[in-house]
């Protein structure tokens, strides 16, 4: 097939032959079209699979992790950490929901529970084990989970990972209440360590950005005692 075209300067017709390009794209599908249609009907069956696995398979298990873990959840509310954690009788805890459930919201959430149990009970390396499979869904969890392994560190006695984690914990976002909060605990671990600088800037921060805060309304002695400390 061709094509004519006309070209105004010097007024003459240009015949442009598209016929080859077009002969040449036609072999190639007619070679290749077993290939396509096996292609295209394999993307069919991938999705018809995904469909399968999240309405027949993930959905069920979302719905068991949920009935498993509330009777933890109970347990832990009052307080009763072993329970809540290990389960009693057909009961499910908190470490077997988030090991049977992995890869559902109830899952990932028993590791949240199981964290903070752990911590409560003293078990600091335990704690962080859990709170780090813990994966949180928006910034006010991302802050609670980096300040408690922060404070499972200082337990621990590591303060140069609790001020890493106190860091983190503040820098998740500028919530009005946990950040003021993290940023004072890391200020008080940075002059642990002897990083004034440092303890200056978090409490400066907190008198910049959180005056109104309870951390805020005496902030102004911290940064005194670190300028006493800086000035000797």
């Amino acid at each position: 097939m061709a094509k004519k075209v006309t070209h105004n300067k010097q007024d003459e017709e240009v015949l442009i032959d598209v016929t080859g390009g077009l002969t040449r794209a036609e072999q190639w599908f007619n070679q290749n079209k077993k290939m396509l249609g096996a292609v295209g009907g394999g993307l069919v069956a991938l999705v018809a699979l995904y469909m399968a696995y999240i309405n027949f398979y993930q959905a069920p298990r979302e719905r068991e992790a949920l009935d498993a873990i509330a009777y933890a959840e109970i347990m832990f509310e009052k307080d009763s950490l072993d329970v809540a954690l290990n389960g009693r009788g057909d009961r499910l805890g908190l470490i077997d929901v988030s090991e049977t459930y992995s890869g559902t919201k109830a899952g990932n959430l028993a590791h949240y529970y199981a964290g903070i149990a752990q911590l409560q009970k003293g078990a600091f390396e335990q704690a962080i084990q859990q709170l780090d499979q813990f994966k949180p869904g928006d910034a006010v969890m991302k802050t609670v989970r980096n300040g408690a392994i922060g404070d499972a560190f200082h337990e621990l006695g590591q303060p140069k990972e609790a001020l890493d984690y106190y860091q983190k914990a503040a820098a998740s976002g500028k919530e009005g209440y946990l950040t003021p909060f993290y940023l004072k605990k890391a200020g008080l671990t940075a002059e642990l360590l002897g990083d004034y600088s440092g303890a200056k800037r978090h409490y400066e921060r907190i008198q910049r950005e959180f005056p109104k805060s309870n951390e805020g309304t005496d902030i102004s002695k911290f940064l005194a005692r670190i300028e006493g400390l800086t000035t000797k």
